[in-house]
């Protein structure tokens, strides 16, 4: 209630927002939901009924991040299946580092629900921070005679290109 009137707040399900405002105070408009584009502001004095002139605000969305990590520090190796190894690479973004058999993006680039499923056949996945090292340990016995590649995901399931080269003989 405002001085004697009821102020009701419409239903803007249609693609707008309102909100209670008081005067001198800040307003905060969450705009998530919103498409972007132009959107019009007004304010409506709701005891004389005034409506401000309309400003026109201009709204834009952040693109979704849509590329792949980048893969580096990656060299290619060779060794015999019942050999212990430490392999190492860098993602240049947040998310996960796959080895997994070479094969996988035979097609393109492969999913990563593709690089998760080859990962419980056999590969290897461990959670990375962006431009951190990190170590991936081949156990001995665990992967069959084959090449392997290290993969990259991002947290929007981007996933980069092959890197490396690895022998298990």
């Amino acid at each position: 209630m405002i001085g004697a009137y009821t102020l009701e707040i419409p239903d803007y399900t249609d693609g707008g927002l309102a909100k209670l405002a008081v005067a001198g105070e800040p307003v905060v408009l969450s705009t998530g939901g919103l498409e972007s584009g132009a959107y019009v502001l007004y304010v409506v004095n709701p005891e004389t009924g005034l409506v401000s002139e309309p400003e026109i605000i201009m709204l834009n969305s952040v693109p979704e991040d849509t590329s792949g990590p980048v893969l580096s520090g990656v060299t290619d190796v060779e060794f015999l299946s019942t050999e212990t190894k430490d392999l190492k690479a860098t993602s240049s973004e947040d998310g996960y580092l796959y080895l997994v058999q070479a094969n996988v993006g035979v097609h393109g680039t492969p999913t990563v629900e593709e690089l998760d499923d080859e990962t419980t056949l056999s590969g290897i996945k461990v959670e990375v921070s962006a431009n951190e090292e990190a170590t991936l340990t081949v156990e001995a016995g665990t992967f069959i005679p084959g090449y392997y590649t290290f993969y990259a995901a991002d947290e929007y399931g981007n996933v980069s290109s092959a890197a490396g080269t690895i022998i298990v003989r």
